[in-house]
Parts: C-alpha cells; sequence; structure tokens
C-alpha cells in the first residue's frame, strides 16, 4: 500500500504543481476564458488527487465508496 500511496502522493504534487503554472500564466482576449476553463479543470483533477492521498492515509481504498449515504428521515 505505501508504494501506492507515494505515487498517488507524486501525482497530487505533479497537479498541484500545474495549478501553481497555469495561476502565474494570465493570457488576455479569447484565451483567457479558454486558460480559465483549463485552470478549473485542472483544479479539480488536484483536489480529487488530494482527496486519494487522505484516503490511502486514513487506510481506506481511495477508488471505492466508503458506504451508502444516509439521510435524515430514510431507513
Amino acid at each position: 500500500m505505501s508504494a501506492i500511496l507515494e505515487f498517488e502522493r507524486q501525482q497530487r504534487d505533479a497537479k498541484l504543481e500545474e495549478v501553481r503554472r497555469l495561476a502565474e500564466d494570465r493570457p488576455d482576449g479569447a484565451a483567457r476564458r479558454a486558460h480559465e476553463a483549463l485552470t478549473h479543470v485542472v483544479r479539480l483533477r488536484a483536489f480529487i488527487a488530494e482527496g486519494r492521498v487522505r484516503a490511502l492515509e486514513a487506510g481506506s481504498h481511495p477508488h471505492k465508496p466508503c458506504g451508502e449515504p444516509r439521510y435524515p428521515g430514510s431507513n
């Protein structure tokens, strides 16, 4: 499991570095919207990667749900 954790940490760090790189680059004009969309997607991927790392650090499998959600008033 430690190899998987290390791999996921490397993936997370790479995604965070890409977010930093994109944040420094600020194009003008028509390219601005495409850049903002790309930055948003990369931030989402970094957020997901962080969740995988935290799940592994907590001892659970990062690609399986923890269980069915429970809603108030349901049985």
